[in-house]
Parts: C-alpha cells; structure tokens; sequence
C-alpha cells in the first residue's frame, strides 16, 4: 500500500477498526506473550479430538527488554 492511495471508505473502515480492537483489548495490567502453540487431533469413531496447548508468559507492567526488569 506504499504509494497507493487510500479510498475513503477503506480509510474510515480502518479507523473504526482500530476503535474496535483498542474496546476490546485489556487496559494495562500484565501483557501476555505466546511461546508456543501445539495441536494434537485425531478421530474416534467419526468424532474429531482435538487439543491445543498454549505456553505464553505473563509479563509485569512496565518490563522492558532493555533493562530485564
């Protein structure tokens, strides 16, 4: 989308996107990372089984890379 320019009505839909995504995200407290993501599936007798295992960290507010707090 360099050098492209943006019609109206995709720019007001990126807009109230935006609106919409910072309503449903939490508001400070711990941010969260994902580590990993493993899924397990298999069938049994025409049923499927699936299991998701996430590994994330929860970081404290105001941790920064830099200084490893």
């Amino acid at each position: 989308m360099g050098d492209e320019q943006i019609t109206r009505m995709r720019g007001i839909g990126r807009f109230f996107g935006h609106v919409f995504g910072a309503v449903k995200s939490p508001a400070g407290g711990p941010r969260r990372v994902e580590v990993r993501r493993e899924t397990e599936q298999e069938q049994r007798a025409g049923v499927v089984l699936r299991r998701t295992t996430v590994e994330e960290i929860e970081l404290p507010e105001g941790w920064s890379k830099e200084d490893g707090r």
